[in-house]
């Protein structure tokens, strides 16, 4: 699966090449499907790559994909060279693969071949896979000759008959030595990546370290904004509370002072219905005595009943309303939504100012220090409640990094304090949350020792100062 073409799926891959972000593809795929003008964007990852002048030909193959394909193809049904079977051996020191009957030959051979290492296919062991895989490569116009030599100005692998043919005048070298070269200068490119990846693995542990942040500042912000709504619903549900009080307060005086009138009404109805009857009662004996005894007081308390009018007995019309304030409930509700807003506001890494004699001189094994300070990007202001990320790398002039210590302070203020090993120009760089900041790298100059101090020599009276 991993040994075919993820375009086309086959597994007779001839010609496997190897694009810039080190995926493979088949050489007919690249060319047929993917070549756009020159440029081929990668299928997977959609990094692109430029082709060469000579095209996907010019592209470079991948070497142990297709030594692998050479060596399962082999496996599977390779024929021999000699037509009479498939091939079933390998010799390490012929390079060749070999059937049953020339592999027998082959062994015949002796002295000759005393020394060879002759491995059956199937019984290959991680150790005959890696020396199958590191053999030599084979001159593709001298057939069977091994590019043991290397041309520096074509950049070519190329075997002897090519250093006496087509790269006589040039200068060559032993594939070996130049190999012995490349290996040192690659080790220490990876060194140097090695380094920077875990720079990088740093980076990354910040950045989950900002969306933990984030995240968190996010529930405080929310847990802020509600707590201050809360605190106005609660106080506008107090205000409710009072006013609905006050209404009902104001009611029940009324309905008061109302209720005790009709009361009165009530009595006076009941004291003029008692003397109707009594009369009435009067009347219908018609006894002389009785109406004649009774006459004045009837007489008189009718007189008296008969002064009392309705009016006597109202009461002012109470209305109970709510006057909204529309001017002021239009100004609350404006000051409602000017109660708070929702504020991002990030760490501007151009903005940063480094300050401290250390930024521009230190000296070789005294600790030196300067102080970076974080602005944000509203207005520049200082970062007084914002959490940001610093990092600091410094590079000696024989790229050894120095370990510097950052350690936070107040107000968006950083410290950074380190110890330079060596004199010379030193690269500082510095990052804010991951981002460069402005004008960087800067160099520093390391000097071997710092100035001495005076030191006062008391002489007749005088102070005197000596270096």
């Amino acid at each position: 699966k991993e040994l075919e073409c993820c375009i086309c799926l086959d597994r007779e891959i001839e010609n496997a090449k190897l694009l810039r972000c080190l995926h493979t593809y088949c050489d007919v795929c690249l060319t047929e499907k993917l070549d756009k003008g020159g440029v081929i964007e990668c299928p997977q990852c959609k990094v692109e790559t430029h082709l060469p002048l000579d095209g996907v030909e010019g592209l470079p193959p991948n070497f142990l994909f297709n030594r692998i394909r050479e060596l399962i193809k082999a496996e599977q049904s390779l024929k021999c060279g000699c037509s009479r079977g498939t091939v079933k051996f390998y010799c390490f020191h012929c390079k060749v693969f070999l059937c049953k009957q020339c592999t027998d030959s082959h062994n015949d051979l002796k002295p000759v071949t005393a020394n060879h290492t002759v491995v059956e296919l199937n019984k290959f062991s991680g150790e005959d896979i890696d020396s199958y895989l590191g053999r030599s490569g084979s001159c593709k116009k001298h057939d069977g000759k091994e590019q043991k030599f290397y041309c520096q100005p074509c950049d070519q692998c190329i075997c002897i008959e090519c250093t006496v043919v087509e790269h006589q005048n040039h200068q060559r070298s032993h594939l070996t030595d130049v190999v012995k070269q490349e290996k040192e200068d690659l080790g220490g490119k990876v060194l140097q990546i090695k380094a920077k990846k875990s720079f990088m693995e740093f980076h990354c542990k910040l950045l989950d370290n900002q969306v933990a942040t984030i995240k968190n500042e996010a529930e405080n912000a929310k847990a802020t904004a509600k707590q201050t709504y809360e605190s106005i619903v609660e106080e506008a549900t107090k205000k409710m509370r009072e006013t609905l009080s006050e209404i009902d307060k104001q009611a029940d005086d009324n309905i008061r002072k109302v209720t005790a009138m009709k009361s009165k009404v009530l009595n006076k109805e009941q004291e003029m219905e008692k003397y109707v009857q009594f009369s009435n009662g009067i009347l219908d004996r018609s006894i002389p005595l009785e109406i004649m005894e009774y006459k004045n007081l009837l007489k008189g308390r009718f007189q008296e009943l008969n002064r009392e009018r309705p009016s006597q007995y109202s009461v002012e019309q109470f209305h109970i309303k709510y006057i909204t304030n529309e001017p002021e409930v239009k100004t609350g509700i404006k000051a409602l939504q000017q109660v708070g807003n929702v504020q991002t506001c990030c760490i501007g890494p151009k903005l940063t100012e480094l300050r401290g004699y250390g930024i521009r001189e230190a000296f070789v094994g005294e600790e030196a220090q300067f102080i970076v300070e974080t602005r944000t990007t509203r207005r520049g202001d200082k970062a007084f409640s914002f959490k940001e990320y610093v990092t600091v790398e410094i590079e000696s002039p024989d790229s050894e990094r120095i370990i510097a210590k950052v350690e936070e302070k107040l107000e968006g203020k950083y410290a950074v304090n380190f110890t330079p090993k060596c004199c010379g120009e030193h690269k500082v760089r510095v990052w804010v949350n991951c981002e460069e900041i402005a004008d960087f790298p800067r160099l520093l100059m390391v000097k071997t020792n710092s100035p001495k101090k005076l030191e006062p020599v008391k002489l007749k009276g005088r102070l005197l100062y000596f270096l």
